[in-house]
């Protein structure tokens, strides 16, 4: 607390020295800040009186350009009055001029056209004669040609048909051989399809059946193995935690409170917790041999069977589903060997 004191005391001269200060800062800020307003307003007037002059000076110019435009807008609407006046009339003038020139140009066409209308006339009425003259000069070369072109047309139909006739007979022939060419060789082929389907059938069912008892032979050997392995970890684990109980449940030495005139903690000496003796792996089975490829023989018939997947009593907790079997071997049915116990 004396320290704390003097502490204090020392510190209490810089304080109100450095208040002091702040507050000579302040005024100091208070008065910067009043002039800069004042500045600022000032200039706020000045520039107020400036805009305001700046303002009517333009006022009045605007005026006397509006005032201008106006008179030169009035000049330009009577120069455009009198222009329109002088077009209108030059166009009356030359449409008149026009209208006279047109009705001589059409009474002239009307002429012309009775003219050409009248010698077309004539032209054609001796076109007409002439056609007629020709055409009948003409008509019995034609009836002879198309009497020739008939009798070859029923000539060339004639043999068309003989030929199409052989024709025919021949694909006819050539189509039966070959539909009796191709069901003999669909015939072929089915039977040889079935005489393989049906054998490779009975090969797939012999190798399913050696497959299934190999299948359930590997599994007893696995179930066997895992619960040697699962007993042996738990015989290592209960070693271990026997081994370590001991020391964990040892008295621990706790030191006396310090005194308040002593600062620094008394040591106090850890717990030491013996480690549990280490789990040894358990020997590893030895690996399951291959099954060997063997000759199956054909099965003579193929009939569905239920049974269980398991050799032995399925896992705890587990259903067991009825499963199919398709294509069993007519032989001696093949059961696993008894899983025999481990002693723990």
């Amino acid at each position: 607390m004396n320290n704390i004191r003097k502490h204090m005391a020392s510190l209490a001269p810089g304080m109100a020295l450095a208040a002091r200060e702040r507050l000579q800062t302040v005024a100091e800020i208070k008065a910067q800040t009043a002039s800069s307003l004042r500045s600022f307003a000032a200039e706020r007037q000045q520039m107020a009186k400036t805009l305001q002059s700046d303002l009517s000076a333009d006022r009045l110019s605007r005026s006397a350009e509006v005032l201008e435009i106006r008179d030169e807008a009035a000049l330009m609407s009577i120069e455009m009055r009198q222009n329109h006046a002088r077009m209108v009339q030059a166009l009356k003038s030359g449409l008149a001029a026009d209208r006279v020139n047109r009705s001589a140009e059409v009474h002239e066409l009307l002429q012309n056209a009775d003219a050409m209308s009248e010698g077309f006339r004539l032209e054609h009425s001796d076109m007409s004669q002439a056609l007629r003259e020709s055409l009948a000069e003409s008509k019995e070369a034609v009836e002879a040609s198309v009497a020739s072109l008939f009798r070859e047309f029923s000539k060339d139909r004639a043999d068309f048909a003989k030929s199409l006739r052989r024709m025919a007979k021949a694909q006819g022939t050539e189509l039966a051989r070959d539909r009796r060419d191709r069901s003999h060789a669909v015939t072929q082929l089915i039977r040889s399809f079935t005489r393989a389907h049906h054998q490779m059938a009975k090969l797939q069912a012999a190798g399913l059946a050696k497959a299934r008892r190999d299948r359930s032979h590997l599994l007893a050997e696995m179930m066997q193995s895992f619960r040697g392995h699962q007993g042996h970890a738990l015989r290592q684990l209960v070693k271990g935690m026997a081994k370590a109980m001991p020391a964990a449940l040892a008295p621990v030495t706790v030191a006396p409170p310090p005194s308040a005139s002593v600062i620094a903690p008394a040591p106090v000496k850890p717990v030491v917790l013996a480690p549990a003796a280490p789990v040894k792996p358990a020997p590893v089975a030895a690996p399951v041999a291959a099954p060997r490829a063997a000759t199956v023989k054909p099965a003579a018939k193929a009939a569905p069977v239920t049974s269980k997947p398991w050799p032995i009593a399925p896992p705890r907790g587990v259903v067991a589903p009825p499963v199919v079997k398709k294509a069993v071997v007519k032989k001696a049915a093949v059961k696993a060997a008894p899983v025999k116990a481990k002693k723990k």
